[in-house]
């Protein structure tokens, strides 16, 4: 806008200064300054519009303002453009190609623009603007050349305009320049307030106010503005936040949940967070059977257990797959049958029932391969006696309903804590299913993300409620200081927000991520991620892919 309107200045200035020089049309001496003044427009335009396209689209806007001011006919209009028109085609791509020489790359602002942009062809925009212009530049002012203009005005305006713009047709080509170029794009004004827009990244004009450049070709464009987190437009309700520590990361997951009007769930590994209005529980003092079935059956959810216990202890094939049996067997003797769903609401076992079970296997055992294989998986299943498995005293109902923090830091094993989390996962997973289709109704905070997705089995449960969490109104918060765990998440991520970074792996992880394959862009983004103070993150519009500059302060 500001180019345009500087632009727009000089040419009107031009334009006066002919018309007050008191010298004969087609005089050399008229000819001689107009080409002179004609060759520095087309100098400007690319200087302000980076954009060789939008250059030549701006041609015919200097020939109409000084048609207007003269008063000149169309036969008058079209001779002057037929002369003219070479000097100013002739600079502007000359200057593009000493640009595109020094910078080593073919850039067009205005293409790199309109390919962001959604176009969405509106009839009644373009009935009503061909309508005006053919009353104004046919009817009323025959003037073919201005009706071409306001014929490309009214389609602009019908791709991607508004309905307030349709009087600017009536100035045809003059504000054809500024209705062809997308306007600037503003995230949602809705939803959740995350920060200050400090900047985005672009090429931009040499007019932009960029205040962070780098050898990059790319700048931070100073634009300004709110950045709002709307989940009513976004695909799911999940959000992944990565940075080092004390960078911001819990600061963004607890002003997302305060600021939502739905119930939401810690899961805190360290003890540090403290919300007010959220009930706060010690993991502790909880227990919960990891053999319930969880609307599963036996077979399933005895699969599904062994995986967690793979995961936790690296146990080997042969061994997982005798545990398998062991589950089904115990979930046997309770009376649960895989083939009778009604059965399936019956007490599950527990993993003492499973222990006295692999007892009486080993004593009927007849050879030593098979007591050396119920050996190899005994320890395992003596660790998970723990009278924390024995019953269950978790309210999902509870857990669900309101804002909790479930605190992990007084948990003496990680093995202990990862079984409790992943259980509890699976509990919310049973309950989300059986809840039915819901708009946004639950936040789930998983702190330390890493704790749980390292393992495959936690892997496994997160990439599916990521999956399957909209559907039903379930949300998830990833925080994390690394990216190593999270990538397959991302498919199924809305909003992914990036603080500081130090590790180069990570550095390289996120500036690919955020740049792709074009290493300009990478390396700008490479060098403002490891400069970044608190509070400040940087994040992608997945609609637009605009890069963002927040500042959560």
């Amino acid at each position: 806008m500001r180019s345009y309107i500087i632009f727009l200045s000089v040419l009107i200035l031009e334009t006066i200064i002919l018309y007050f020089i008191n010298i004969t049309q087609n005089s050399l001496y008229f000819i001689s300054i107009t080409a002179l003044i004609i060759i520095i427009n087309g100098i400007i335009a690319f200087i302000l519009f980076n954009s060789v396209l939008l250059s030549i689209i701006s041609l015919p806007s200097f020939f109409s303002i000084y048609s207007i001011i003269n008063r000149l006919n169309f036969y008058e209009t079209l001779l002057l453009i037929t002369y003219y028109s070479e000097y100013y085609l002739v600079v502007t791509l000359v200057a593009f190609f000493i640009y595109s020489f020094v910078k080593r790359n073919f850039y067009d602002f205005l293409i790199d623009e309109l390919k962001k942009v959604k176009f969405s062809f509106s009839p009644l925009k373009f009935i009503i603007g061909i309508s005006l212009s053919v009353l104004l530049y046919w009817v009323l002012f025959f003037n073919p050349i201005f009706l071409i203009g306001s014929i490309l005005d009214s389609l602009a305006i019908s791709l991607y305009g508004f309905y307030y713009e349709l009087p600017l047709i009536t100035f045809n080509w003059i504000t054809l320049p500024y209705l062809i170029f997308p306007k600037t794009y503003r995230p949602s004004n809705r939803g959740v307030l995350i920060g200050k827009i400090i900047g985005k990244i672009g090429k931009g004009s040499s007019l932009d106010n960029a205040f962070y450049t780098s050898n990059s070709t790319y700048k931070w464009i100073r634009t300004g503005g709110i950045y709002y987190l709307d989940f009513n437009s976004s695909k799911n309700y999940n959000v992944i936040i990565i940075g080092t520590s004390g960078v911001g990361k819990s600061t963004l997951a607890k002003k997302i949940v305060n600021s939502l009007n739905v119930s939401y769930l810690v899961f805190d590994l360290h003890g540090e967070y403290e919300v007010q209005g959220a009930k706060k529980i010690d993991a502790s003092k909880v227990t919960i059977n990891p053999l319930s079935l969880f609307g599963r059956n036996p077979k399933e959810r005895a699969l599904e257990i062994s995986l967690m216990i793979k995961s936790l202890f690296n146990l080997g094939n042969l061994q997982t797959i005798e545990l398998t049996n062991l589950i089904i067997e115990a979930y046997a003797e309770k009376g649960i049958d895989e083939s009778d769903s009604s059965t399936w609401n019956l007490s599950p076992p527990t993993f003492r029932d499973i222990l006295i079970l692999l007892e009486k296997k080993k004593k009927l055992a007849t050879t030593s391969q098979d007591i050396i294989k119920y050996q190899s998986i005994e320890p395992y299943i003596q660790f998970l006696t723990s009278s924390v498995f024995n019953n269950s005293n978790v309210n999902i109902s509870e857990i669900l309903e309101n804002n909790l923090i479930i605190d992990f830091s007084k948990i003496p094993t990680n093995e202990i804590k990862y079984i409790l989390i992943e259980t509890l996962l699976k509990s919310i997973q049973n309950t989300m299913y059986i809840s039915g289709i819901s708009n946004l109704k639950k936040i789930i905070i998983i702190d330390e993300a890493p704790f749980i997705l390292s393992k495959e089995s936690g892997k496994q449960i997160l990439e599916r409620l990521f999956a399957e969490g909209r559907k039903f109104g379930f949300g998830f918060i990833i925080i994390s200081q690394t990216s190593e765990c999270i990538k397959e998440l991302l498919a199924n991520t809305s909003y992914f927000f990036i603080f500081n970074l130090v590790e180069p792996k990570e550095l390289d992880y996120a500036s690919k991520l955020f740049g792709g394959s074009d290493a300009q862009l990478y390396a700008i983004i490479y060098e403002t991620l490891q400069k970044l103070p608190r509070g400040y993150c940087v994040t992608r519009d997945l609609l637009r892919g605009e890069i963002y500059l927040l500042n959560l302060t």
